[in-house]
């Protein structure tokens, strides 16, 4: 498998942290499908400003399914630093330095994302389960910066009919960075959905989200927040 093109972005960017932002951009892989309901695909893709490596492997059986995919990115940040030239001294009771000059210096840092999937679950005509995973990573290889973050989940639905449904679910996420502040988020929600004749679809949705901290600025929260839809379609 495989594609190639051109890609020419218009918006606004600063010239002294990126490139321009267009170029060339291909993708070069391969897959293998031994039916219908399994995908194993492995490849490379390159473009003006990242390259990344991936992998997903797809497996959907009558009631049960499989999905994991794997993504390594890499990306080159250009940075123009002005920095100044002092005059040096030995002499604790000498004057300040005295600025000779200025000068631009050009640094380049590489950014790289890890970013792994998991995701499984049951479907039938009564009953609906989905459990989820993922972690990723994040790294300045010419710093001592990272971050990574580590989560997953469940919902789960209870079909009743075609016209009505309960779902709940809960998840949870994780961040640590390298500067000691770990932050924990956790999303439960219970939404219930009913469909009214042709076209004409409702739903009303109750979720509670609580955030810990170790950052000064943000030790606990909790929110909780109830949303109506309705959806008419012609």
């Amino acid at each position: 498998t495989g594609r190639m093109g051109y890609v020419d972005y218009q918006y606004e960017y600063d010239p002294l942290v990126s490139d321009e932002p267009k170029g060339t951009t291909w993708r070069a892989g391969a897959a293998w499908l031994p039916s219908v309901r399994t995908e194993l695909e492995l490849g490379v893709s390159k473009n003006f400003f990242d390259r990344t490596k991936y992998g997903l492997f797809s497996h959907r059986g009558r009631w049960l399914y499989v999905n994991t995919n794997y993504e390594e990115i890499v990306t080159n940040r250009r940075q123009l630093q002005l920095e100044l030239s002092q005059a040096q001294t030995t002499d604790p009771l000498a004057e300040p330095p005295v600025t000779d000059g200025r000068f631009l210096t050009e640094t380049e840092e590489v950014f790289v994302s890890k970013n792994a999937r998991f995701g499984s679950g049951y479907k039938s005509d009564e009953l609906s389960v989905d459990v989820f995973g993922y972690r990723d990573r994040r790294q300045f290889q010419n710093s001592t910066e990272t971050e990574s973050v580590a989560g997953g989940g469940a919902t789960m639905e209870l079909i009743f009919s075609r016209r009505a449904s309960l779902g709940t679910s809960i998840s949870q996420a994780r961040v640590v960075s390298k500067s000691a502040i770990r932050t924990k988020t956790t999303i439960g929600s219970v939404s219930l959905r009913r469909t009214f004749g042709t076209g004409l679809n409702a739903s009303i949705a109750v979720q509670r989200s609580a955030q810990e901290s170790t950052d000064v600025l943000l030790t606990n929260f909790v929110a909780y927040f109830v949303s109506m839809r309705v959806l008419m379609e012609f």
